[in-house]
């Protein structure tokens, strides 16, 4: 049988008469069907699993030293997030939490909120789940993928939110993202502390009905059944709100344009799932060709070998040059008005003079 849908100036009323400080009202999730409503969950998990994560959580009482509050929308004034983005008609809710953590923190490790990163989320769950669209996947096996496989760029699998085949780009080894390595963080504090010091971290929580509502605020259950569960990116706290900040994926018609805070302690964020942390990221080896806007040999460092630097490609790349090849290396460049070189990585494999 159909959930009856919550009627909105009753929650209002009752986020009212409870001295709640959020806001309810109609957003582009509220008023989906019930098996749309069910895309938006995907977390799979048995309340003997969450009883077990809650005993460990319970356990965990040392204390860590972490700032009052933290926002990696703006912190030293720059934003180290990426888009939001609209998970649609799948369960994919995972492979968007761990990626939007995964971007942020390559910006971070980077120390470059401009950097360009967008993976794909269809190639996490379509590679590495495979048919998930109406279960969804775990934290777990989700991590583990990209720590042992990898993850390709968005453009090299686009995301359409319907069941298919694993359908990378034929160059889709080329440009995967992985990950060293994760952690799973059952204390409070430590996630407060990892967070502050290495950004986004991933969870879930529980989703009532009330949650499709959410507009603004720090948001508190207050009336509707449970729906089920769902992973989130966590992008920062507020001790003096006593919040979580958080990232989601159901598009920008929902909630802060598409973020939310949520009460410590609220629908088991802290008492029941632990949070992930994602360590040292790997980027893609590029691989590529082109002309070279300068070039130059570096005869700084003493030894039997020079280096060869070149700007292509955006960036400056270098090969090593044994010391007999050097003068056959400056006859190349004083002759050729081009440089034309190939590299992978950082390093560079080709190189060819023209002339003309």
């Amino acid at each position: 049988m159909a959930e009856e849908k919550i009627s909105i100036e009753q929650l209002q009323a009752s986020i009212s008469g409870k001295g709640y400080d959020w806001e309810a009202g109609v957003t582009s999730v509220s008023e989906l069907s019930e098996e749309e409503q069910n895309f938006l969950l995907g977390l799979p998990v048995t309340e003997e699993e969450l009883e077990g994560m809650k005993e460990a959580i319970e356990a965990s009482v040392e204390t860590f030293s972490y700032p009052t509050s933290v926002d990696w929308r703006n912190h030293a004034g720059k934003d180290w997030t990426t888009p939001i983005r609209d998970q649609s008609s799948c369960a994919s809710g995972m492979d968007f939490s761990v990626l939007a953590a995964m971007e942020s923190r390559a910006k971070i490790q980077k120390n470059n909120p401009n950097l360009s990163i967008d993976l794909s989320e269809a190639y996490l769950l379509f590679c590495g789940c495979g048919k998930c669209c109406s279960t969804g996947w775990y934290f777990d096996p989700a991590l583990n993928f990209i720590k042992n496989t990898g993850v390709a760029d968005e453009k090299c699998y686009p995301y359409r939110p319907v069941d298919q085949d694993c359908k990378p780009c034929p160059d889709w080894k080329n440009r995967v993202w992985k990950i060293q390595d994760w952690s799973s963080i059952v204390n409070v504090s430590q996630r407060k502390q990892n967070l502050a010091a290495s950004g986004p971290l991933i969870g879930g929580m529980a989703v009532y009905q009330d949650f499709l509502y959410y507009k603004g605020g720090v948001y508190r259950h207050t009336s509707g059944k449970l729906s089920g569960y769902s992973p989130k990116t966590i992008v920062g706290y507020d001790d003096n709100q006593k919040c979580w900040i958080c990232k989601n994926s159901w598009g920008t018609g929902w909630g802060e344009n598409g973020w939310f805070k949520i009460a410590y302690g609220q629908c088991d964020i802290d008492t029941r799932f632990n949070m992930y942390a994602i360590g040292k990221i790997i980027p893609a080896i590029e691989k590529g060709c082109g002309y070279a806007t300068y070039a130059l040999i570096d005869y700084y460092f003493a030894g039997t070998s020079r280096i060869l630097w070149a700007y292509a490609g955006n960036r400056w790349r270098y090969r090593r040059i044994a010391k007999h090849e050097v003068a056959g290396i400056v006859k190349l460049l004083n002759e050729s008005k081009r440089l034309y070189v190939c590299w992978n990585g950082n390093q560079i494999t080709f190189v060819r003079g023209w002339k003309n």
